[in-house]
């Protein structure tokens, strides 16, 4: 007997929404980046995602994501909870 893979929450807007923000570390313009993955080739929830521009998402995937977090005294989990909760309060939810 197999198990579905759960299938990931997806949200065009809130991802639209999170491009409008600066880089979480550069404040440079910004893309949406998914902070975690959903585990073993399951894809993340959008809601994860935290505005990073290319050249600190590129570094995130090249040192790996508790080193980049501790060298720009970051934390994922805080910077999603933020953007969603701002989202929900300025744009709502769907």
């Amino acid at each position: 007997m197999f198990l579905e893979k759960p299938k990931a929450y997806r949200n065009k807007r809130y991802l639209e929404f999170i491009r409008t923000l600066p880089c979480c570390v550069c404040k440079k313009y910004s893309e949406a980046h998914h902070g975690d993955t959903g585990g073993l080739a399951v894809k993340c929830n959008d809601t994860r995602s935290i505005p990073m521009c290319s050249r600190c998402h590129q570094e995130n995937h090249t040192v790996g994501k508790i080193t980049f977090q501790v060298r720009h005294n970051i934390d994922f989990k805080d910077i999603q909870i933020r953007c969603l909760e701002t989202y929900i309060m300025n744009m709502g939810v769907d």
